[in-house]
């Protein structure tokens, strides 16, 4: 049995790959992020199932499939923007700083 690769720091390059830096995210900013994803898959799927044969062959069935994924991750963060300038207080982020940084932590 081999041991896995280690980094610098003593970490494995599994762990480095699975953990996030700042440790786990907050229960609330988790729960909004597994949402965020469970629907955003739900609607890339649906655009998957819809996809034709026609569609594959000259990929507008792949256009399809990457447009709905990046218009529901757009989507997401616009709604997440709003909800959070409309109700400063629904997180810990209530200064305009770290909102910023909140929006920005969004990414994949």
């Amino acid at each position: 049995m081999t041991s896995p690769a280690v980094t610098e720091n003593g970490s494995t390059i599994y762990d480095r790959i699975v953990q996030r830096r700042g440790g786990p995210l907050p229960p609330v900013r988790a729960a909004n992020r597994l949402s965020a994803y469970i629907y955003g898959n739900i609607l890339t799927c649906a655009s998957v199932a819809i996809a034709t044969p026609d569609g594959i062959d000259d990929g507008s069935a792949a256009a399809l499939v990457l447009g709905t994924a990046a218009t529901t991750f757009v989507a997401h963060i616009f709604a997440d923007m709003v909800a959070h300038t409309n109700i400063p207080d629904s997180d810990e982020s209530s200064n305009e700083d770290t909102r910023r940084i909140h929006l920005g932590e969004h990414g994949p």
